[in-house]
């Protein structure tokens, strides 16, 4: 198996775990600039995305690092992107630091990594580092896009059992 694609399993099957077992993740806020409302819960995002059949952008960062930062700073503050996160996503922030069972689950081992699930918590896109706003916004559209559309085929999915 190709060494990209054993990591989008494993990473898959980590953000299942995560999805079932509804990990915290950190606190709810408005990021300074981002003008993004960040979930604080997994349990509470996965419940919203379900019920509002949104899929959930979940970003992973930490406070020391400086693409995280950035990303949120400039990528997460462009009012497009805000815009399409807000009409498409559930958004959850999740801090690695103090939360390194739900980290190791997901496989990350790059900040900041945006996963992005569909309702059934099916891995739509695994963003890996920092991404300007030019490369965020088609993932994201796409994402939101296979959500919405019926009749694609099933992306990469792990049962929890």
């Amino acid at each position: 198996m190709h060494q990209g694609a054993k990591w989008i399993a494993m990473a898959a099957m980590g953000v299942s775990l995560l999805w079932c077992q509804g990990e915290a993740a950190a606190p709810n806020k408005r990021q300074a600039g981002s003008g993004i409302v960040w979930h604080s819960d997994v349990t509470v995002a996965k419940k919203v995305t379900r019920e509002k059949r949104l899929p959930m952008l979940v970003f992973v960062t930490r406070q020391d690092c400086y693409y995280c930062t950035k990303m949120k700073q400039s990528t997460y503050a462009d009012r497009d992107v805000i815009a399409e996160v807000h009409r498409s996503f559930v958004p959850v922030q999740m801090s690695g630091a103090g939360h390194e069972p739900a980290v190791q689950k997901l496989g990350i081992q790059l900040y900041p990594t945006t996963v992005l699930l569909s309702p059934e918590g099916e891995v739509l896109d695994v963003i890996t580092g920092y991404v300007p706003v030019d490369e965020l916004k088609p993932r994201l559209e796409a994402a939101a896009g296979t959500v919405r559309t019926a009749g694609l085929p099933k992306k990469t999915t792990v049962d929890p059992q």
